[in-house]
C-alpha cells in the first residue's frame, strides 16, 4: 500500500499513520520480540529554512523550448505564501507546504501570556474558596463527548473535559482544576462531577447539550437527585454552530482575558495540554479549553466592598451592605 498527501490538521490520517505500530514475531522463540513503525514515511517541505529562502524540494526549471517552468523559487513561493495569508488561511499554507498544521507563525496565542499562581495560597473551608484570603467566585462547566470505548473508528476520539476556575473581585481568574476523561457511562461523568464538587464547594455545573451531551446532563441530574446531592446542572445548546461557536467563545471570550493578562494556571497536571489547545490554530483536541470558555462565560468576579473613612476618621461606612460601624 502507498499513500501520498500532504498534512492539513494535526489529528488527520497521516497522524495516525505515523504513530501506527506493528510487532515483530520471532519465529524460534515464538514471541513478539519487538515493535516496530507499521509505515515506511518519507516527509519533505517545499523548501529547508522555512522562510523561503532555502534549498527548495524542486527548484524552478524550464520545462520545454516554449519558455514554459515549473517548480519554485523564493518568489513563487512568496506569491503563494501571500494569497494565502490575504485570506486568513495561514495554517492551510504550513500545512499544504511544510507538512506542519501548527506552524508557530499561525499560534493563536504567545506562550510569554500564561501566568501561574502558587497553589498554597489556595483555601477551601465551609466560606467558600480563597487565594491570599480574597474571596473567589466559583464556576464550572464540562465539555461532553460520548465515547463508545469498543467503537474507537480512529486513535483520537474526543475527550471530555471539566474545568472549574475561580475569579477574585479584581477580576484575576483562576484556573483551579481540569479534568478529561473517556467513557460511555453515566456513572462515570456524574462521578468526576461530584469529586470536584465536593472539592471546590461549588453548586452548578454548565453543560453545553450538543451531541449526547443533553442525555449526559439529564442522568446527573438524576443520579444527584438519588444520592441526594446538592449539584445542579445548567444546559446551554449550541445547536447550529458546533465546532465554530466554540472557536467565537474562544477568540471572543477566552483570548481577551490572557491578552489581558488576567488568567493564571496552576502548574502540573493538564494545564500543558491547556496551553497547547490555547497557543494552537489546529490543536489534536480543544475540549479543555472549550470548557474553560464556558467557565469563563459565566464567571462574574464577587463583588467590591468598599470601605470609607467619615470626616472624622472614626466610622466606617460599608458600601456592600449600607451600614455604619465603629473603628
Amino acid at each position: 500500500i502507498k499513500a501520498v498527501g500532504t498534512r492539513y490538521h494535526p489529528n488527520d490520517a497521516y497522524a495516525d499513520m505515523k504513530k501506527a505500530k506493528h510487532r515483530i514475531w520471532d519465529e524460534i522463540s515464538h514471541e513478539f520480540i519487538a515493535e516496530e513503525p507499521l509505515w515506511d514515511i518519507m516527509e519533505e517541505v517545499v523548501e529547508d529554512t522555512g522562510d523561503g529562502t532555502g534549498k527548495f524540494l524542486w527548484p524552478r526549471k524550464r520545462a520545454d523550448k516554449r519558455d514554459k517552468y515549473f517548480g519554485f523559487d523564493p518568489q513563487i513561493l512568496e506569491t503563494i505564501r501571500s494569497d494565502y495569508f490575504s485570506k486568513g488561511e495561514q495554517a492551510q499554507f504550513y500545512a499544504q507546504y511544510y507538512n506542519n498544521p501548527n506552524d508557530n507563525t499561525t499560534n493563536v496565542l504567545d506562550r510569554s501570556l500564561f501566568q501561574y499562581y502558587d497553589p498554597k495560597h489556595i483555601s477551601v473551608d465551609v466560606f467558600g474558596v480563597k487565594y491570599k484570603g480574597n474571596k473567589l467566585n466559583i464556576y464550572a462547566a464540562m465539555d461532553c463527548a460520548w465515547t463508545d470505548l469498543d467503537k474507537f473508528s480512529n486513535g483520537n476520539p474526543d475527550y471530555t473535559a471539566i474545568a472549574v476556575v475561580g475569579v477574585d473581585e479584581s477580576g484575576f481568574y483562576y484556573v483551579l482544576d481540569l479534568e478529561r476523561f473517556r467513557t460511555s457511562s453515566f456513572q462515570v461523568y456524574y462521578d468526576y462531577v461530584i469529586s470536584l464538587a465536593n472539592k471546590w464547594g461549588f453548586k452548578k455545573i454548565k453543560i453545553e447539550t450538543n451531541a449526547g451531551g443533553k442525555f449526559i446532563a439529564q442522568e446527573i441530574e438524576r443520579l444527584a437527585r438519588e444520592n441526594g446531592g446538592h449539584i445542579s446542572v445548567v444546559t446551554k445548546s449550541n445547536a447550529g454552530f458546533g465546532a465554530k461557536s466554540k472557536q467565537l467563545r474562544q477568540y471572543a471570550v477566552v483570548n481577551p482575558k490572557y491578552e489581558l493578562k488576567a488568567v493564571f494556571h496552576r502548574a502540573g497536571g493538564l494545564t500543558s495540554t491547556l496551553e497547547e489547545e490555547l497557543v494552537l490554530e489546529r490543536p489534536p483536541h480543544d475540549d479543555l479549553v472549550d470548557a474553560l470558555g464556558m467557565a469563563l462565560e459565566e464567571l462574574k468576579p464577587p463583588m467590591k466592598s468598599r470601605r470609607y473613612l467619615d470626616p472624622d476618621k472614626k466610622v466606617v461606612t460599608d458600601s456592600r451592605f449600607g451600614g455604619r460601624r465603629g473603628r
